[in-house]
């Protein structure tokens, strides 16, 4: 049932298990939201956290960045990497080869902890920004605020929603496609913590509303969606079967609005660009 929200945007929930029994996770639910394609029941289930090989195989050549490229379109990952970006942007430390593989010096180190996104970003070889950028005010680090950093770099300045929702917005005004990924509310949930919870839930609001509210929603459409529940429901820690939601605003709304489960929402955009005049 879709349900209308401020400024003029439309609600539902749409489905995160993908017909795949067992929880749904985010290595599978990100690349199934981001590649338009049922991961989990392509690759024998859902895969927690990180992707392994065969999935970053998968992601390096299926994903809503690179379709985008593919079409001369602009697309960016927006998120800042404030601790690791000298690194990415390094081909001798560090690279990942279209079968899954990783090269370079600090491979090993950091074969862990490269998401669905990173690889996305890897993918179109994007320049990945730093603390220089954060700083500047170009980028936006994965916590909004930047108060995460603040252990080790105490001089960044700390923003409000409201103000990195700004950046958002002017940043998005330069591409075709922006994507920024916030993940706090899922560690909300897994600590269970109703406060910590409630802040994410505040902060996410207020930064959003702040990005509908500065973008020309004739030409702009805006998505917010989830790659699993978990922190509607505090009386587990882990994640959890419920669906997702699915948030859209402007240009495309009442097209990729009629997506009913991740999985589609990809394919819903792309039908939405390839309908497009501008």
């Amino acid at each position: 049932m879709q349900k209308s929200v401020a400024f003029n945007g439309m609600c539902k929930a749409v489905d995160a298990s993908l017909g795949v029994p067992g929880l749904p996770q985010s290595a599978t639910g990100q690349s199934s939201l981001f590649s338009g394609k049922n991961t989990p029941s392509r690759f024998g289930g859902h895969l927690a956290a990180f992707p392994d090989k065969k999935l970053r195989a998968f992601v390096f050549k299926n994903n809503i960045l690179k379709y985008f490229q593919e079409r001369q379109l602009r697309s960016v990952f927006f998120n800042a990497y404030p601790l690791g970006s000298r690194i990415l942007n390094d081909k001798k430390m560090f690279g990942l080869n279209p079968d899954g593989s990783f090269i370079g010096e600090k491979a090993d180190d950091l074969s862990h902890k490269i998401s669905v996104t990173t690889v996305m970003a890897l993918s179109i070889q994007q320049e990945f920004t730093g603390l220089e950028q954060i700083c500047a005010g170009n980028t936006v680090y994965q916590d909004i605020t930047n108060e995460q950093l603040l252990a080790k770099s105490p001089n960044i300045p700390v923003r409000s929603a409201a103000q990195s929702g700004k950046i958002i917005a002017q940043g998005a005004k330069n591409t075709d496609l922006l994507l920024f990924e916030f993940f706090h509310s899922d560690m909300a949930g897994h600590h269970r913590n109703m406060n910590e919870c409630t802040k994410d839930i505040s902060l996410l609001s207020e930064f959003t509303e702040t990005i509908v509210s500065l973008s020309d929603l004739s030409r702009t459409t805006i998505i917010v969606s989830s790659d699993h529940g978990n922190i509607e429901d505090l009386r587990t820690g882990l994640h959890t079967e419920n669906p997702v939601p699915l948030i859209v605003w402007g240009k495309h709304r009442d097209r990729i609005i009629t997506a009913d489960s991740i999985a589609e929402i990809t394919p819903a955009v792309m039908s939405s660009v390839g309908n497009s005049s501008e």
